[in-house]
């Protein structure tokens, strides 16, 4: 018995592959270089371990997995659930200045997006040892608050 999968979901994983090497190759030819490389804290993976969206608690760090991507010039977010199933992604540019984060949704799949696509998200940023917090309302008036978790390389 063969397990079909949709194909609205083939398609979603063929365009976020396809993003996310586009965005490294767009992003290694123009990384900074020396002292600038370590200056953009935000750069790397994250996990979302903890998040309140209209100023409720959500549940979703419990039940899937989030990461967020980060390169010098464009971020990544990517919830799946425990089969590996992605249930939502966005990303696009931004611009950080080490306390405030301006970024704009230019591709996504889910509910979430198509409000915010193309619109500016404004966001304060804390960092707390390996943790970073973004806090702001969306351009849709929903008020945000989500703790990220560094993802460390495994040897």
């Amino acid at each position: 018995m063969t397990r079909q999968i949709p194909y609205s979901l083939v398609t979603a994983l063929a365009v976020t592959t396809c993003l996310l090497i586009l965005a490294a190759h767009n992003s290694a030819a123009s990384e900074p270089k020396g002292e600038a490389t370590t200056a953009n804290r935000l750069v790397g993976t994250w996990k979302l371990v903890s998040a309140n969206y209209g100023g409720r608690e959500s549940t979703l760090p419990k039940e899937a997995t989030t990461l967020k991507h980060v390169t010098p010039m464009h971020y990544m977010w990517v919830t799946f659930d425990k089969d590996g199933q992605v249930t939502r992604t966005q990303g696009g540019p931004y611009m950080f200045d080490g306390g405030v984060l301006k970024s704009t949704p230019e591709y996504g799949l889910g509910r979430e997006f198509e409000p915010i696509k193309g619109k500016q998200q404004l966001f304060k940023v804390k960092f707390d040892g390996n943790r970073w917090t973004q806090s702001g309302t969306l351009s849709t008036g929903t008020t945000l608050e989500e703790v990220w978790e560094r993802v460390e390389n495994r040897k």
